[in-house]
């Protein structure tokens, strides 16, 4: 699929039925100064918010990293990186401070959708812990489905939540505390049954059109994004099948 899209656009691209309305589109979008043409301006923005983010650890552990705060430590960084870019982009005259914000706000604008789907399927993933659906699941499916399939089934079940929801991360929250339950109740190891939730929501999240991931794919390639969906679609299912299959012998001769 993915060499008959690859065809497919080359033949488009030579006859020019896509170029120059994609000519159009980006001429909109470049900045063109001098100081544009620069690998800088993409580092200097990302390795200012990575590095700050073990020295927030290291300060917010009392000099241990282990005992450090994560999310104050990405929360610095975040910030770190945001003050760096500013000084950046408006010391070299890429920006002004009204583009700068601008650009800052749309970005922000676009992570409430995926925040909020995140913090509701943290909360979800709460309330199934206090309800104790692990070991619900596997009252219910006793006698029904053999132990040996539990992993098999935490897999299935994480990649058509992941797959509908298009979030990996709300996700694990949901079906981590799920499978480690069901994996205690059945007596199967703990370890494989958070490793199939979160290979299954990994799958489910990759192949999603509505996924924050395959979007942004879509939008940084200047791919059409269902066309992106389609092409890399066989590749993951042949990868899920295999995945499947090895969770099912683990299951299995456990």
């Amino acid at each position: 699929p993915m060499k008959k899209a690859e065809d497919t656009y080359q033949q488009n691209f030579i006859a020019g039925n896509i170029s120059q309305l994609q000519r159009q589109d980006n001429e909109e979008e470049i900045i063109d100064h001098p100081n544009a043409h620069s690998s800088l301006n993409f580092f200097i923005p990302i390795l200012s918010t990575v590095l700050m983010v073990p020295i927030a650890l290291y300060i917010t552990g009392d000099g241990d990293f282990s005992k450090g705060s994560g999310s104050t430590s990405v929360y610095w960084g975040v910030m770190f990186g945001t003050m760096v870019s500013f000084c950046w982009f408006i010391g070299r005259r890429l920006l002004n401070i009204d583009a700068f914000f601008k650009e800052l706000f749309i970005g922000y604008a676009n992570m409430l959708k995926i925040s909020s789907i995140m913090i509701l399927a943290f909360l979800m993933g709460n309330v199934s812990a206090e309800l104790n659906t692990g070991a619900y699941i596997a009252e219910v499916t006793q006698g029904v489905m053999a132990p040996g399939f539990s992993i098999g089934f935490i897999f299935i079940i994480s990649a058509i939540m992941s797959l509908a929801t298009g979030t990996s991360w709300g996700t694990f929250a949901i079906m981590i505390p799920i499978g480690v339950q069901l994996g205690l109740s059945v007596g199967m190891p703990v370890e494989y049954m958070i490793g199939a939730a979160i290979s299954g929501s990994i799958f489910g999240d990759m192949t999603s059109p509505i996924s924050a991931d395959a979007i942004v794919a879509s939008m940084a390639t200047d791919c059409e994004h269902i066309e992106h969906i389609r092409t890399q679609m066989p590749y993951a299912l042949v990868t899920a099948s295999i995945v499947l299959a090895i969770y099912l012998y683990l299951g299995f001769s456990y």
